[in-house]
């Protein structure tokens, strides 16, 4: 039966520290294996750079997707963030010719956007007094032209909205897509989650002593709920999504992966480098997704764990209150420790490997987890991946000043 109401994937388009393609990152998750390694993309051996390694995307060629050429498209965020929209729209059986993408709407999340273009400008500025800007420099820096330009390749002709919320931009650019199609406005769309390592980001988060420093250890750098952890690994990616109702989907011949549940977003209105070690407003808004999908159907959580002391334990505590007896029954995991941080796109990558685990039946594990946290008590995912049947799986993501996203992926009837 037809659910007009029922909000289904039909198309993902995946780029991880793994490399290219969905199935390369879900092979090296539930194959306990680590994308972390020395940055590549720049030189990192001067000390102003006192981390020296991160999860970047191995080298692509991203011109067989993207047709045509444009001024936006230039810095590595738009190449990573396009492709990954031209593969989810190319799985979804869609072409740029179709009504379908005529109608479509189209949400791009990404924390940075296009810092990359804009630092090498201001570099050549600094550095040669005669240096000329472009004349396209506005379509080289502007976010908004990423996705004029993602609308021109395509021919995505519904609406568009670019924003950035810290690493829950992805998640919370897939919440806003999903809410315009289940109150009727559209029948389809995408959404995209993007991030793309620049030096100057890469420099400021190293400034800040907030990242690993097993510059000598990469694989065991990023340990999420782990006592022996001393920072995060940025990291980068892009995923994209094709959502429709069901009934869309069903109409057209379309594979249905999915389906999108329930979606709830909070805030802890703190600064950006506090974090409330309480987890109050990330319960409350867990909570609240699981008022729509009951605690006692999730069959796992896939949290945030960014391998932060102060996150990994208010996650936890967070867990605890939202789920109350059901806490200790159901599996936890973090991929970060696998891909390290790739903020805008790792709330969407949860999600892809939200998608896969139901499919497959497997929770991949959250590597370099071996001695908890004295609050992170809860049933870990740590000794290899974990077999079960999956039916639900609930997604927590968190960014920087307190931003909250959570979510559930369920098993599609089809």
């Amino acid at each position: 039966m037809r659910d007009e109401n029922r909000i289904v994937v039909t198309g993902i388009g995946v780029l991880s520290p793994f490399g290219v393609g969905t199935e390369i990152f879900w092979n090296g998750l539930i194959q306990g294996n680590c994308a972390v390694r020395k940055v590549t993309q720049f030189p990192v051996d001067s000390d102003i750079y006192p981390c020296k390694i991160a999860s970047e995307v191995p080298e692509f060629d991203p011109w067989p997707l993207i047709r045509g050429d444009d001024p936006a498209l230039q810095g590595r965020y738009p190449k990573l963030a396009l492709t990954a929209l031209g593969m989810a729209i190319e799985d979804a059986g869609l072409s740029y010719e179709t009504d379908a993408l005529r109608s479509a709407d189209l949400y791009m999340g990404a924390a940075q956007q296009t810092g990359d273009e804009m630092e090498t400008f201001i570099g050549y500025w600094i550095k040669e007094k005669d240096f000329m800007l472009p004349n396209d420099i506005l379509s080289r820096i502007d976010p908004c032209a990423v996705v004029t330009a993602a609308s021109r390749i395509y021919g995505i002709g519904g609406r568009m909205i670019n924003l950035t919320a810290s690493c829950t931009s992805g998640a919370l650019a897939l919440m806003l897509c999903v809410e315009r199609i289940r109150a009727k406005r559209s029948e389809i769309g995408i959404a995209v989650g993007t991030e793309a390592i620049s030096p100057l980001i890469f420099m400021g988060a190293g400034l800040t002593g907030e990242l690993a420093k097993r510059n000598d250890d990469p694989a065991s750098a990023s340990r999420p709920f782990d006592r022996d952890q001393d920072g995060y690994v940025l990291g980068e990616g892009a995923v994209a999504l094709v959502v429709e109702t069901e009934s869309y989907a069903l109409a057209r011949g379309a594979h249905i992966y999915a389906e999108l549940r329930s979606f709830a977003a909070t805030t802890d209105a703190t600064s950006f480098k506090y974090v409330d070690e309480t987890g109050t407003q990330m319960a409350r808004g867990m909570t609240m997704v699981l008022n729509q999908v009951p605690a006692n159907q999730i069959d796992y959580i896939n949290a945030h764990g960014p391998s932060i002391v102060a996150l990994d334990t208010a996650e936890s505590i967070a867990i605890r209150q939202a789920f109350g007896k059901f806490a200790d029954q159901i599996p936890v995991t973090s991929i970060k420790g696998a891909i390290g941080n790739p903020s805008a796109a790792g709330g969407m990558l949860q999600v892809v490997s939200g998608i896969l685990s139901i499919r497959d039946g497997i929770i991949p594990p959250t590597i370099n987890l071996e001695n908890p946290l004295p609050a992170c008590d809860l049933d870990y995912v740590n000794a290899g991946s974990r077999k079960q049947k999956i039916s639900t799986v609930f997604i927590s993501t968190h960014g920087g000043g307190g931003l909250n996203a959570a979510l559930t992926v369920n098993s599609s009837p089809h």
